[in-house]
């Protein structure tokens, strides 16, 4: 599709094969989601997906339903600028 997108997502909560699988069903479970990769040891999961017909704020909502909210990525804030040391 056009909107295909790769996202890589960090998910701290996962912690076991149970974790995997429940994760790995609620993201096969969105429209336009596919390749879904669930990597325990890294605590990350890679998918492509069609953004049109989920957005990413959408995949997130959903993994976090699930009891597994995704961890913000690193040197993103809405606050000030943090000082370069």
């Amino acid at each position: 599709m056009i909107n295909d997108q790769e996202i890589t997502l960090n998910i701290p909560a996962m912690s076991c094969q149970h974790c995997v699988q429940t994760i790995t069903k609620t993201l096969a479970g969105l429209p336009g989601t596919q390749n879904v990769q669930v990597d325990l040891a890294t605590k990350t999961v890679r998918l492509t997906t069609d953004t049109e017909a989920v957005p990413r704020s959408g995949i997130e909502s959903a993994l976090a339903d699930a009891g597994y909210p995704v961890a913000k990525r690193p040197g993103i804030s809405k606050g000030k600028a943090l000082p370069l040391i």
